[in-house]
């Protein structure tokens, strides 16, 4: 038998050399393939076994849009031998959206960055599913892909260029040579920064025991998406609500009143009445120098940020008169947003992760496109479970279909 096979080989190896083909180059070519597959099929089982795992917590109807892009990119393999480094806020719902690119062929790595939320028993779950940690100050292998959060990446080199998931973020990118892609401007952002944050802040105050809210008084500094989706939720429930903001640049909410953020005349009287005090303007240091924020603070009123940055600065020095010591108030909870809520933002993230390692994206900042936000949302109305909140979009941020100001200039 043994000289049978030495006999094949020797015929293979004549075959080989009569048609050009050295039989070392031959040899690494099935070694290579067959890795390939080992490779394959063992990111295969990592994905499978992450659907089984968020399976027991959720149905398929809270991710629609991502379980949709890993039954179709575990048969395509879009990013077969990509290197993917992740910033996204790590728990229990946002590994959901790393189910579709293992199932697609990426290796995955989540920032070590401790500028990163995350939830600690969800990163010990991490090598289950083939997922390393990485080293934020000393970076140990190269990334074709970077997904960030806050620009705290911006200066991590990518192959292929970058998606950033914040407003925030934006300044870190705005000069940025290669292809970025913005993941906060546009429709899927505003489900998650309006609807999701504004029930996150709810299930937040509840969970500190502030369950009644009619005929309370409200202040808001802020009157973007997140701002707006939580005046939306307070003025459901009862409460008295006010957004500040620059009235000449925003609309608030129909039942919801505007105030100028110039306007201390106005401002006084509400704040000095006011049972609670939001910050929700993405802005460190927003009410920085603010000429009444100190006077109010001898009164009991509760004070809550809802930003990823301190926005009371110094006009609250001391941060423990802040509900949960000034952390973004969602985040005491174990899913800060639910996860139908962040599905299309994550799935819309992928997506623009795929186009970049395809180099179909300019150099500089880059705006989701309509139709892949329309595609993504009629995925969601048709097979998710948030129809009914979805119809309440443009109550909710009636200027959320207008072109972000931060990009107006570049339009």
């Amino acid at each position: 038998m043994a000289q049978a096979a030495r006999l094949r080989l020797c015929v293979l190896a004549q075959l080989l050399n009569y048609i050009g083909i050295p039989v070392r180059t031959w040899v690494q070519g099935v070694q290579e393939t067959l890795s390939f597959e080992l490779s394959m099929n063992e990111q295969i089982k990592l994905s499978s076994r992450l659907l089984a795992y968020l399976r027991q917590t959720y149905a398929l109807n809270e991710f629609p849009a991502l379980y949709e892009q890993y039954l179709a990119w575990r048969e395509t393999r879009p990013f077969a031998g990509c290197r993917i480094l992740e910033a996204t806020p790590l728990f229990r719902n946002t590994l959901a959206k790393f189910l579709p690119l293992l199932a697609g062929g990426a290796s995955v790595s989540v920032s070590g960055s401790s500028a990163l939320l995350f939830d600690q028993n969800i990163l010990k779950l991490l090598p289950q599913f083939g997922i390393e940690r990485e080293n934020f100050s000393a970076p140990r292998q190269a990334y074709d892909l970077i997904m960030d959060c806050a620009g705290i990446h911006a200066n991590t080199p990518s192959r292929c260029g970058y998606v950033e998931l914040t407003r925030s973020g934006l300044e870190h990118y705005r000069e940025k040579k290669a292809p970025v892609f913005l993941a906060d401007e546009g429709q899927c952002k505003v489900i998650e920064t309006s609807l999701g944050t504004g029930d996150g802040f709810f299930r937040a105050m509840q969970k500190l025991g502030y369950r009644q809210w009619e005929k309370k008084t409200v202040a808001i500094f802020g009157a973007g998406k997140v701002g707006c989706g939580i005046a939306f939720y307070c003025h459901k429930a009862g409460a008295d609500v006010y957004l500040i903001d620059d009235s000449k640049k925003t609309t608030a909410p129909a039942g919801i009143k505007l105030l100028d953020w110039h306007d201390y005349q106005n401002q006084e009287e509400i704040l000095f009445r006011a049972d609670c005090i939001i910050t929700a303007t993405g802005v460190a240091g927003a009410l920085r120098g603010h000429p009444l924020i100190p006077r109010v603070l001898r009164k009991p009123v509760l004070l809550a940020n809802m930003g990823v940055e301190d926005e009371f600065g110094d006009a609250v020095p001391d941060k423990t008169r802040v509900l949960k010591q000034n952390q973004p108030l969602n985040f005491i909870l174990e899913e800060p947003t639910r996860l139908p809520f962040i599905d299309p933002t994550m799935a819309l993230s992928n997506i623009a992760l795929l186009e970049l390692l395809q180099g179909k994206m300019q150099a500089g900042l880059n705006l989701p496109k309509p139709q892949q936000e329309q595609d993504i949302l009629q995925t969601i109305r048709q097979k998710g479970c948030i129809g009914k909140e979805l119809e309440c979009l443009p109550v909710i941020c009636p200027a959320s279909a207008k072109l972000p100001r931060s990009l107006k200039t570049q339009a």
